[in-house]
């Protein structure tokens, strides 16, 4: 199998300046040696590095990433702050330890499977798994390591997951709401929510409990996440509730445009601490997740799984931080 030292000898140039081309850098390279050097790689079937590996030594230097969304996008999954920041930092980290990733994001569970069930990886990272379906993943694909971002419904479940503190997030932040003087507090999520979302709302009615409140399905309200103007209508009955930060943004411009005051008419708070609420004005009080750690995590977890390190601890719970900024206030 030709390498990259042949095609330097036939083309008569350093194996530098064929990698240069092989990896885009034809700036360091002339005209002529590039047009050179790729009609030899095709006349010479050159096979790339990591291909060539995994050919030759049943290795490979590739990390699935699958990602299962519940949600239905105006955009697309990584257009999501919380994806998009996942997938950036575990990119980041698998290449600085010499890997690099295939990511697959579909709302269609039996499409996950078989394109996961295809893959010739070292490892999968699977992304808001149900417990069950990240044990289906892992039966599918024997052998390969799988760590799990967000794996929810687990029941002791023997699987790898770096999670999240969710239930006591958001209690801290309803009951912060609470103490500020709100007397009616309404969760909105979206139709499709599941997993975080869900135990998001079991640390509200703890919330509830714990001033005093009873828990009633009227303050717990859905909306359409596709469909803005019906989004719209729905928000006009609300008085006072808490939100992620995603769907907080859309919230509170809906709100201002109908000339509320926010916080004077209306207090509003998120979840996940993300781009979003930085952005808003006034600036959203909300609850810090730390995405990057939870995704730095991840990874170091398969590498050690891959490399055949010892992994003491399993399952990784990160803490939440309540964030108050100016979209709540005390009230008189």
């Amino acid at each position: 199998m030709v390498t990259i030292k042949d095609i330097a000898n036939i083309t008569g140039v350093s194996p530098t300046t064929v990698a240069n081309v092989i990896h885009g850098r034809t700036n360091k390279v002339s005209k002529e040696n590039v047009e050179r050097i790729q009609k030899a790689l095709k006349e010479n079937h050159y096979v790339p590095k990591l291909a060539q590996e995994t050919m030759t030594r049943g290795k490979t230097r590739l990390i699935g990433v699958v990602i299962h969304t519940t949600k239905v996008y105006e955009d697309t999954t990584i257009a999501d702050p919380f994806y998009g920041t996942i997938v950036g930092i575990i990119e980041r980290e698998l290449r600085k330890a010499g890997y690099y990733m295939l990511l697959y994001a579909e709302m269609d569970l039996d499409k996950i499977f078989q394109m996961s069930a295809s893959w010739s990886v070292a490892g999968i990272i699977t992304v808001t798994f149900a417990q069950k379906d990240y044990e289906k993943l892992r039966n599918l694909v024997d052998g390969c390591p799988v760590v799990g971002i967000d794996t929810y419904g687990k029941q002791d479940a023997d699987i790898y997951n770096i999670g999240l503190d969710d239930l006591n997030g958001s209690y801290n932040l309803v009951n912060y709401l609470f103490q500020c003087g709100y007397e009616e507090i309404l969760v909105l999520m979206e139709e499709t929510a599941k997993g975080a979302e869900l135990v998001r709302v079991e640390g509200y009615k703890m919330a509830l409990r714990k001033n005093g409140r009873e828990y009633q399905a009227k303050y717990h309200i859905y909306v359409d996440p596709a469909d803005s103007e019906k989004r719209r209508k729905r928000l006009k009955e609300l008085e006072r509730f808490c939100v992620s930060d995603q769907l907080a943004a859309r919230v509170m411009r809906s709100f201002q445009e109908d000339g509320y005051k926010i916080p004077d008419d209306i207090g509003i708070a998120g979840f996940d601490n993300n781009i979003y609420g930085t952005m808003l004005y006034p600036r959203l009080t909300t609850v810090n997740q730390d995405i990057p750690r939870k995704s730095e995590e991840a990874v170091k977890m398969l590498i050690d799984l891959i490399e055949g390190k010892e992994v003491r601890k399993k399952e990784v719970i990160l803490p939440t931080q309540l964030v108050i900024r100016d979209s709540t206030r005390k009230q008189n």
